[in-house]
C-alpha cells in the first residue's frame, strides 16, 4: 500500500498510483478498474483540505499530467 496525504495532512492509502499522460492511457486504467471492480480515486494538485482526493484502498489516478480533459 502507498500512503497519501492532502494539504490538511489527512491520510489514506491506495494499492497503486497511476499518472496517465494521454486519454488512451486513462481509458485503459479505468477499463481495468471496471473489469476488476477496483475503486478509483482521482487526484489533482493535492491542495484539497477536505480529503476528497485521499484514497482509502483501490487505485489513485493522478490527473497531474493533463491540462485539459474533455468528458463525453
Amino acid at each position: 500500500m502507498i500512503e497519501f496525504r492532502d494539504a490538511s495532512g489527512y491520510a489514506g492509502e491506495a494499492e497503486e498510483k497511476f499518472a496517465p499522460r494521454t486519454e488512451a492511457e486513462l481509458q485503459g486504467i479505468l477499463r481495468d478498474a471496471h473489469r476488476t471492480e477496483t475503486p478509483v480515486t482521482f487526484a489533482g494538485a493535492w491542495t484539497s483540505l477536505t480529503g476528497a482526493a485521499v484514497p482509502h484502498g483501490g487505485w489513485l489516478v493522478s490527473l497531474e499530467n493533463f491540462r485539459r480533459l474533455d468528458i463525453h
